[in-house]
């Protein structure tokens, strides 16, 4: 057998602020064989500069140590959910090609690499938050200071008119963020150098990428952007860029605003289009929902309009009910896209979900307790939810009646 693996640095535990020690009351799952385990403690403050909350991404402190808690305890769901995602292979190093294999620049539309790394380093992220292992800790900072330094650009292919990149960069990179997030607010042994050089990347690489938004677009375009933009934000601790685009949120120009994107009766701006368009639309939207929530700021329901009723209507339609309320409804930013005229929500890709639901089913059902009939029965089709195209995260291990209190 090989000799048991030593912390990243060599150093004493103790540098990384950590009582070393075996973790023995804890179940099988969660122990490692032959690596360094220790306590794990999610650190949360508020910085003084800002007043951003840490960890405050797509979880908090109490959803972490929620979710710590019920593995502990083996629940159901939460340990079927954290055994799926051990072996999921999006979650591991070789899937989708190398994903060490960073270019320096991401030259058009798509990179399955950056967005498979994203997946690892935040499956590894909560590996070590769970368990204590060292080692996984070491994998998912290597992944992302691997990235970080390799990776200097990020430009359209020619003759890209729509600068695709953009949306790409928004589905995928608040993702890197939440995983930077993790691994800082959790004890984990990533030098102070190398977090300030993922901050450059962040800001200098990252969101340039993501601009000029594309507010004229279909709103999943600049929901996508918007989202990664909070994650950034929040890592960044750039209090000015987070309330930027809270209030784009609010009232920016753009289709992606909330009381353009979403309407009371619960249809949204592509619900005539397709599904699987409305369906990332309010994705990216209960993601930056969801990091504002964890800020103290409430957008799940604002003005005359909500997240809540705008999924329950979209997994109602799936499901199969031709009963939905519908207003033609024309984008209401830019010269208009090609579904503005529709009469009816789009039978395309009807019945295909997305790994949106669980989420947003955590927020009104388990925070709110509020029934949501449709959406509790898209996941009794769907868990559990893993990550897929335009998702990175693993929502039934992070989000599934999650008691946070």
């Amino acid at each position: 057998m090989p000799p048991c693996r030593k912390n990243r640095t060599g150093t004493d535990m103790k540098t990384h602020g950590c009582l070393y020690a075996a973790l023995a009351s804890l179940p099988v799952l969660l122990t490692a064989s032959c690596s360094t385990i220790v306590p794990v403690e999610v650190r949360e403050a508020v910085s003084p500069s800002s007043g951003l909350r840490h960890p405050g991404i797509l979880q908090s402190k109490a959803m972490l140590d929620a979710m710590k808690r019920d593995l502990e305890q083996r629940h159901e769901l939460r340990t079927a959910a954290w055994e799926d995602m051990l072996k999921h292979p999006r979650g591991k190093i070789g899937w989708g090609g190398d994903p060490w294999k960073a270019p320096k620049e991401i030259f058009g539309p798509d990179n399955l690499h950056f967005k498979t790394a994203a997946a690892i380093a935040n499956s590894y992220a909560l590996q070590w938050i769970v368990t204590g292992d060292i080692s996984k800790a070491e994998k998912a900072i290597k992944m992302i200071n691997h990235w970080s330094s390799t990776m200097k650009s990020i430009r359209p292919k020619p003759g890209d008119e729509n600068l695709h990149t953009r949306l790409i960069m928004g589905i995928h990179s608040g993702y890197w963020a939440q995983a930077g997030e993790l691994l800082r607010c959790s004890g984990a042994p990533w030098p102070e150098e190398e977090q300030v050089q993922f901050k450059e990347w962040l800001r200098n690489v990252i969101l340039p990428a993501m601009e000029p938004r594309p507010n004229t677009y279909n709103g999943n375009w600049d929901a996508a952007c918007t989202w990664s933009t909070l994650a950034v934000a929040v890592f960044l601790d750039d209090r000015e860029l987070f309330d930027a685009n809270i209030e784009y949120l609010k009232s920016g120009d753009t289709n992606a605003r909330l009381t353009h994107y979403l309407l009371p009766s619960g249809q949204c701006q592509e619900t005539g289009r397709d599904q699987d368009h409305a369906q990332m639309g309010l994705d990216f939207l209960a993601r930056a929902c969801e990091i504002a929530w964890n800020q103290g700021i409430d957008l799940y329901d604002f003005e005359d309009v909500s997240i809540g009723t705008c999924v329950e209507y979209l997994a109602r339609y799936n499901l199969g009910d031709d009963n939905v309320p519908f207003e033609v409804y024309p984008s209401p930013v830019g010269e208009g896209n090609a579904h503005d005229k529709a009469t009816e929500p789009s039978a395309k890709k009807r019945g295909e979900y997305r790994p949106l639901y669980e989420l947003v089913y955590h927020h009104y059902h388990d925070r709110k307790k509020l029934p949501m009939p449709y959406t509790k029965q898209v996941l009794e089709k769907t868990r559990i939810e893993n990550p897929g195209y335009f998702c990175d995260y693993w929502n039934t291990l992070c989000f599934a009646d999650l008691k946070e209190g």
